[in-house]
Parts: structure tokens; sequence; C-alpha cells
């Protein structure tokens, strides 16, 4: 004969195993997502790195022409904004 305890045990299990299944499924599609969204995140940053490094390249390019127009342009646009032009050149001397 099949007891009220058995019973019950058993839709204790059944639900433990129905609770413990979705969790499973929901940390699977977050670990799905967090790996989906670290890739793009790291396409960006790629993408990101190589402009300032072609920036950064340009930017060395104008300073050690032979022609000195582009020189003296370079002059002005650095001494006008001279945040991003010591970035530009500090990222390409120590990260290429």
């Amino acid at each position: 004969m099949v007891t009220i305890e058995n019973k019950l045990k058993n839709k204790l299990d059944y639900t433990f195993c129905l609770i413990f299944m979705k969790l499973l499924r929901l940390l699977w599609l977050i670990i799905l997502f967090c790996g989906v969204y670290g890739m793009y995140d790291m396409h960006v940053s790629c993408n990101y790195a190589f402009t300032v490094k072609m920036r950064a390249k340009d930017l060395i390019t104008k300073l050690f022409s032979p022609n000195k127009d582009v020189q003296r342009k370079f002059i002005v646009e650095g001494s006008e904004n001279k945040q991003n032009l010591t970035t530009y050149l500090a990222f390409y001397l120590f990260y290429f």
C-alpha cells in the first residue's frame, strides 16, 4: 500500500528535481550570455586598440615628416589637444 508519506516524498523529490533542472538551465543561459558578451566586448576592445594604433602611427608619421608644413600643423594640433596626443603616443610606444 502507498502511504501518505511515500506520496509526499515522491512529490517533494519531483519538485526538487524540477527546481534543480530549472536552476541548471538558468545557469547555462547565464554562462552562455556571459560568453557571448565577453566575445563581443573583446571584439570592441580590439577594434578600439587597432584604431588607436593607427592614429598613433599617423601622428608619428606626421611628427617625423620631412615636410615642414606637415610638422608645423602636427605641432599646432598637438598643442591644442595634448592629452590625446600623449595618450596615443604612449599607447603606441608601450603596447605595440
